[in-house]
């Protein structure tokens, strides 16, 4: 299928070689139609160009329209009677430029971009780009949405490949249908899923073995002693404590393991929770006593929602009430999500 790159010219080129259209004709219509519509040299969109237009040896012609104009173009060899395989293309605009008229360009609607690329079908998931596209391969990364034109209709997709050799080539995951042989116009997400504008959201997830002993009835921030953090994108935990950056709606999870051997407990408030300002939430949970490998252990979690402000703090805290033994903490895991602005 041959190709068109719109940028301030418009550019062809021969299908399956891939080189550029020389001299080729391209025929333009009232889209839908087989009507002649012209196009114009300059941007004030006064002076009419030939029909069809003749490229130049690169492939290329400055074109203009005059604004919201809709076209079909069909592209033929240089003698102006063999149409070109993939061709012609229907509901074309010509976007941007000056005086009510456009230059040659990819536009843009709402969310979705105009590639200005017209694709190779490959299969119902699956299209590639010509050899003189080159690398579009940042363009259309790992996670990008397309919205693409079928014969079936308007397809929505996700990228889950996107690699090139001599052209590139791209495979996608439809929402629902499939691409087909008369795939014909790619238009890609606005926001791409590499580098993005949208704003990130906080996200911390902390770790940590044996946290030392627990004094009776004495209540122990945990996360202290050697942590380990696997993800915490604005630096928000130090020694134990979560400092809110972002306002927001908060998801929290916390989880401990205590090691209980030869313990007599004194009390109910063996408990592990979830503070926020050092306050106790209603995210809190008792300690259940089970005998694992002969040591006596006590595993519990809790899940707590949390409306944070800015500088707000998060902590884990864990209590245990006994007359005899060593209660110790084995290991503790605290996850910090904002899941959605106030």
């Amino acid at each position: 299928m041959a190709s068109v790159v719109i940028l301030p010219k418009f550019k062809a080129w021969v299908p399956v070689t891939g080189v550029p259209a020389a001299s080729y004709c391209l025929r333009t219509y009232a889209a839908g139609t087989t009507t002649n519509q012209a196009v114009y040299t300059d941007a004030a969109c006064t002076i009419a160009a030939a029909n069809p237009v003749v490229l130049d040896s690169n492939g290329e012609a400055i074109l203009y329209a005059v604004a919201g104009t809709l076209y079909k173009f069909s592209l033929y060899d240089p003698t102006n009677t063999v149409q070109q395989s993939g061709w012609p293309v229907d509901n074309v605009t010509i976007a941007g430029g000056t005086g009510g008229g456009g230059g040659g360009g990819g536009g843009s609607s709402g969310e979705w971009v105009a590639s200005g690329l017209v694709p190779a079908f490959i299969s119902t998931t699956s299209f590639a780009f010509p050899v003189a596209a080159g690398n579009v391969t940042s363009t259309y990364a790992l996670g990008r949405r397309l919205q693409t034109t079928n014969t079936g209709g308007t397809i929505y997709s996700t990228i889950v490949s996107s690699v090139f050799t001599t052209f590139t080539t791209i495979t996608v995951v439809n929402d629902s249908g499939v691409l087909d042989s008369g795939l014909s116009v790619v238009n890609y997400g606005a926001l791409n899923s590499v580098n993005r504008s949208i704003p990130f959201g906080s996200f911390i997830g902390v770790e940590a073995g044996t946290q030392g002993n627990l004094t009776t009835a004495t209540r122990q921030t945990q996360l202290v002693t050697s942590p380990v953090v696997f993800i915490d994108k604005f630096s928000e935990f130090s020694a134990g404590i979560v400092t809110i950056k972002q306002a927001g709606n908060y998801l929290v999870t916390a989880s401990a393991s205590l090691n209980l051997s030869g313990v007599t407990f004194s009390g109910s408030l063996n408990y592990l929770v979830i503070q926020q300002n050092s306050a106790d939430t209603f995210g809190q949970a008792n300690f259940p006593l089970e005998t694992f490998a002969g040591v006596n252990t006590g595993t519990t979690s809790a899940v707590m929602p949390l409306i944070c402000n800015v500088n707000d703090t998060i902590r884990v805290q864990v209590q245990a009430a006994f007359s005899a033994g060593t209660v110790s903490v084995a290991s503790c895991l605290m996850t910090v999500l904002r899941v959605g602005p106030n």
